[in-house]
């Protein structure tokens, strides 16, 4: 298996950990032996529920990494293209996403060299962690569906939480959202039952006079071979003497109505943060702007935390360096809006040609032109403002005193 084979030694067995007693399970405010517990419930196993997690996902797999600072520069390359040898960037931050979502917790280990570099990193979906004390530090007891384990100082394990309340180290799970979906499963199994039942007709039958068990049995099996089996393609039914009634039983089918599903449906939209428009891709600016800011930002600035504080030292981070990621929302804006809103930032050099072109889809300008900023003729910096005021004055006095002059010098002519 690759996982057994190639993921878990690459993130796990190359490292070299101390030799320190388990002290015991590491203490909390909340409870004594916090852990996290991979939920059995489904959530993503539901189409509604699936489609939820994929379109928040789907948006967060767009996001740029900006690394900043001068330590461990090749890490802007690995999170640009390839975090990890098994995934690129849109799949990696796809499924740490799909992870958070799903279950509320996601963990990130990270990926060293022979030197103990940081190199990428993998989300990885233990089926529970525990934390213990290991001479006065946090590391997790991480166990794996294919039986692993691992034993990890915190330092060496990225957590995104969602519904962190009740945890102090993990999320809370989605347990809440249970009976939703249980509804949402027996709406789906009474209409799958429905139409099998649509297609079956039973029949309530009265024989007369007095028969033995056995008796009945044959006269019922004959009955039905005779009007109900495929063979008799007439549509019409025929019987004789020997049955005093026959009637079809109307069986009555209970399904959830429209108004009902709509309820159902707002729940999972407000668990998810999502809406009809955001899940079928029918959203205008104004939602995309909404879900934006409510959803995707942030999950960037947690992941962009989270991969910071592991990635460097708290004297690197001091010194600038950083992760970040960041989405363009003027992407889903009308043309109009873009238009206008590029057309500002050009103007004032905030944006060049190229970026310009590339929000309508446009190549950049050949020759490398469209790299360059172009400022409007009547924009000065704030901090040259004293300095451009004085010298104007300075310029009109001057042509001033030159006029008067000349003026003299026409009148004693």
């Amino acid at each position: 298996m690759l996982w057994s084979m190639g993921i878990f030694d690459a993130i796990f067995k190359p490292k070299k950990k101390p030799q320190r007693d388990v002290d015991g399970y590491f203490t909390t405010l909340t409870s004594y032996a916090p852990a996290y517990t991979d939920y059995k419930g489904g959530v993503f196993e539901m189409a509604l529920t699936r489609a939820a997690v994929n379109a928040v996902a789907t948006q967060c797999s767009k996001l740029q990494p900006i690394v900043t600072g001068s330590a461990n520069r090749s890490i802007a390359r690995a999170l640009e293209y390839q975090p990890n040898p098994w995934q690129d960037r849109t799949k990696f931050l796809y499924r740490c996403c799909a992870i958070l979502e799903a279950k509320t917790t996601c963990f990130i280990f990270p990926l060293r060299d022979q030197y103990g570099r940081i190199t990428g990193y993998f989300p990885a979906l233990p089926t529970s962690v525990r934390p213990y004390s290991v001479a006065g530090e946090l590391w997790y007891e991480l166990r794996f569906a294919s039986g692993q384990t691992a034993l990890e100082p915190s330092e060496n394990v990225g957590v995104l939480t969602k519904f962190q309340m009740e945890s102090d180290l993990f999320g809370d799970g989605n347990e809440p959202i249970a009976p939703t979906m249980k509804l949402i499963d027996a709406q789906n199994q009474a209409i799958n039952n429905a139409i099998e039942n649509s297609a079956r007709i039973e029949w309530l039958v009265q024989i007369t006079g007095q028969n033995r068990p056995e008796d009945i049995a044959k006269k019922r099996d004959q009955f039905a071979k005779d009007n109900l089996a495929g063979s008799n393609k007439t549509g019409v039914m025929a019987y004789d003497q020997t049955w005093s009634r026959v009637e079809p039983i109307d069986r009555k089918q209970y399904t959830v109505d429209a108004a009902q599903m709509e309820i159902i449906e707002r729940n999972v939209y407000s668990y998810f943060g999502v809406n009809e428009e955001i899940l079928q891709n029918k959203f205008n600016e104004d939602v995309w702007n909404a879900f934006y800011e409510s959803k995707i930002e942030p999950f960037q600035q947690q992941l962009s935390l989270v991969l910071t504080n592991m990635t460097y030292t708290e004297r690197e981070r001091a010194q600038g360096n950083a992760i970040a990621f960041f989405s363009s929302s003027i992407d889903y804006m009308s043309n109009q809006t873009k238009a206008a809103l590029c057309q500002a930032m050009a103007d004032r050099g905030a944006m060049c040609a190229d970026e310009f072109r590339a929000k309508f889809g446009l190549p950049p300008v050949p020759g490398g032109a469209g790299q360059q900023f172009a400022i409007r003729g009547e924009y000065i910096l704030s901090e040259n403002l004293a300095a451009q005021t004085k010298e104007a004055a300075q310029a009109a006095a001057e042509a001033n005193k030159q006029s008067d002059e000349k003026e003299k010098g026409e009148d004693a002519s």
